[in-house]
This record gives C-alpha cells, structure tokens and sequence, in this order.
C-alpha cells in the first residue's frame, strides 16, 4: 500500500524557501517519523532501547553464563562458593541512514502566485521520500552476508559477481530487492575501501541472478554489489541485520561465540530441500526453549515460507488468527508451544529463511530519529549548478541483541 500523507491545504503555501523549510519541519517531519517508526511490524515488534549513545557507541553487558552459588548442602557443610554472575560488555555503533529530495526553483517560484501548488508537490514528494527510506531501512533490517571476498561480517551488500566481465549483463550471486533505475557499485574490500569501485544503473533485472546495467562495465568475479554511487557506496554502512545477528558462529557485536558458547543462535540448514510444517516448527521453538528457557514469541519469514506451510495445514485446516502491530490483522499464529506465536511475512525477508525471535533480546538503538539537516539554518539548500533546492533527512540507529542463543533460524528452506 502507498504511503499517504495529510494535505496541508492553505496553510502550506509557502511565498519562500524559509517558509517552506517551516513546511516541511513543522507539519511534515513529524508525520513522516511517525509513519517510519511504525509502518514496519517487525521493528514495531521489536521496540527501542533507551541506553543512551556515548560517542556514537552503546555499551551494555550481555550474561554468558549461569550463576555458580547455588546447590544443595547436607547438614552443617559448607555452603556454595559465591560467584559474579558470568557478563562481558557488548557494544554497538550507530549506523546514519539519509534520504535526499530536490524542489525544482520552477515549482518554488510558482507558488508565488498559485496557491496551495507547493504544497501539492511538498506532498508527492514527501510521500516519495518516506517510501523510499521505508522501503531501504526495511531491507536492512534482514540483510545479507556475503562469505567470499573477504566480506564476511560486512553489512551493505545485495551479493556478489559470480561470472566477472566486461558488459552490460551481469551474473550476481542474488539479484532479490534489485530494482530497475538503481544505482549499484562493484568492488572489492579495497576498493570499496579506497574509492576505486565500479558503478553502474541498473536497467532491468533480468533474472533471479542476472541485470542489465544501462551501460557496460567490468567487473571481477566475487566483487561485491552494493548501493551508491560515485560519490559513495553502503558497503560496510548499512544496519546489522537480521542474517548478522542470528548466527551460529563468528564474532558479534565484540563477543566471540567461540569463547562464550551460549552467545550462538540455533541455525539449521534445511539443504535436502524441505520447507516450514508443524514438526519442523515445533522442534525449533523446543530447541531454543530448552537452551534459554523461553521460546521465541514470532516467527517472521516471506510470503512463499508461508503459502507453502499453509499447503500442510490446508487437509485439516489447522491454523488461527493473531494480530499484531503494524498492520498484520488476522495473521497466521502456531498454535503448539508456550503460546500462539505469530508467522509474519515481509518481501524483504530472503524467501529460502524462516527467522524464529524472541523480539525482548532485540531492539533498535536510536541516536538520532528522523530529522531534516539544518545545521546552517535552513532545510532547503541551493544545488550547485542547477536551479534547485534539496532536501535531506538523516538518522543515526543500529540494532543490539541482549541474547543470541533465544533466537533461530532455517535456512535454505524450498520455495516449491
């Protein structure tokens, strides 16, 4: 569904950039952040953290393991040995999300004198740009790990080159959330690192693996794809995801899960090709009961997880509605563990995952909330060289988990 905004009607004709900055800051930033905090279920469901940033970084301590003094004693013995609770401290850094809109001078000029024009267009293009910020935050909030290369760990990336060449027609490891009229860039960790990456514009996805760029290039075989531009790129930038967060191994948020074995997801690979039933479902919400005590309270996968689990339950009719936040009424709710736990689907979600959260142990950290740059005293700047005027709202956040080993996941589940 479209995002839609109010029309400011009469009181938005501005006669000056200044009154039009007063515009956008007063009657449209606030209904902007509050449609992108909660158009998106999942990070509705997840809710905030309110530790404050210090530096641009939140430190918190994360329990690895179980309290010492504690057991039973015969008469007159000693008692348990006390203990410090075993803690390490996490740490996060945030992440500054953008997105940037222009006003032609044409348009600004002719509010002069046509009233209610400018707020027309601050209208269209403020329902633009929310969707736009929507729909690009959603996606990194599941993001995607890239394992050659040297990218492992690395957000920001859609996937790799699988065949290098110099064309038009690229062959990628995953074209999912590629758009046509996108602006993707090619590298490597150098040269994303020192500004020497390849960018192109995407002219159509062709395929689950294939684009046409509207004009050659080259690339080298597992170069990374990532958004940007000539000017930069989202490569190591973007939010940690879900696919970063709920794991089994490697170093998270400064914890090793080498070192500290409780700070690992359940992860099972469903490679002999089965998709999600009501065994599979109960078995990994046993799993992680039994590892941490609570089960997940979702289960948040795509669309085609869904359809095909419903082609078990259809014989029988065995399924019930829960209704969430974020606009997910009547949604489809496992009814076999602890409680109803709900099946959310979202198109950013890979369609091969099934994610199982106990949505307590994530939250998104938030330095900054949706806000307009105006550091120099105004919203609307000038664009060198053109007769334009931009607009850019910014965002400083990151997700945090608390507990890695209360969530789960399968991957590479079926589609068919």
């Amino acid at each position: 569904m479209p995002t839609t905004l109010p029309n400011p009607g009469a009181a938005g004709t501005p006669s000056s950039p200044g009154s039009a900055d007063a515009l956008l800051k007063d009657f449209y930033l606030p209904k902007i952040v509050s449609l992108l905090n909660e158009k998106h279920a999942l990070l509705e469901k997840l809710g905030r953290d309110p530790s404050k940033f210090s530096g641009r970084q939140v430190k918190f301590p994360v329990t690895t393991g179980r309290e010492n003094g504690i057991g039973a004693r015969s008469e007159n013995s000693s008692l348990p040995r006390a203990s410090v609770a075993r803690t390490v401290q996490a740490a996060i850094y945030s992440k500054t999300l953008t997105g940037r809109t222009q006003f032609t001078g044409q348009m600004m000029e002719k509010s002069k004198s046509d009233r209610g024009a400018f707020a027309q267009e601050a209208k269209r293009q403020m329902e633009m740009l929310t969707e736009g910020i929507y729909d690009d935050t959603n996606r990194q909030l599941y993001g995607v790990e890239v394992t050659v290369g040297s990218f492992t760990g690395k957000t920001g990336l859609f996937g790799y080159v699988t065949a290098g060449d110099t064309n038009a027609v690229q062959t990628l490891s995953s074209t999912a959330n590629l758009v046509k009229g996108m602006s993707v860039c090619f590298g490597t960790v150098a040269e994303f690192g020192n500004g020497s990456w390849t960018t192109g514009i995407i002219e159509s996805v062709d395929s689950a693996t294939q684009i046409t760029l509207e004009a050659s290039v080259t690339t080298v075989t597992n170069d990374g794809v990532t958004r940007g531009d000539a000017d930069g790129v989202a490569y190591d930038a973007e939010l940690t995801g879900l696919e970063f967060i709920v794991q089994d191994s490697g170093t998270f948020q400064g914890i090793s899960a080498t070192t500290y074995p409780n700070w690992k997801s359940t992860v099972t690979n469903a490679s002999s090709g089965y998709y999600l039933d009501d065994d599979r479902i109960q078995t990994m919400l046993d799993t992680i009961g039994d590892q941490c005590g609570t089960e997940p309270d979702v289960i948040v996968t795509h669309r085609t997880q869904r359809r095909l689990y419903l082609s078990t339950l259809l014989p029988s009719k065995r399924f019930a509605g829960q209704d969430v936040k974020g606009g997910f009424a009547g949604t489809l709710a496992y009814q076999g563990g602890d409680k109803p736990v709900p099946i959310m689907v979202d198109k950013h979600c890979p369609s091969t995952t099934a994610y199982f959260l106990t949505t307590a142990d994530i939250k998104m950290f938030v330095e900054q909330d949706w806000q307009w740059m105006e550091e120099d005293g105004a919203i609307l700047n000038r664009v060198a060289g053109k007769f334009n005027y931009e607009a850019t709202m910014t965002s400083m956040r990151e997700l945090g988990c608390f507990r890695r080993n209360s969530h789960g996941k399968y991957t590479n589940l079926a589609t068919s």
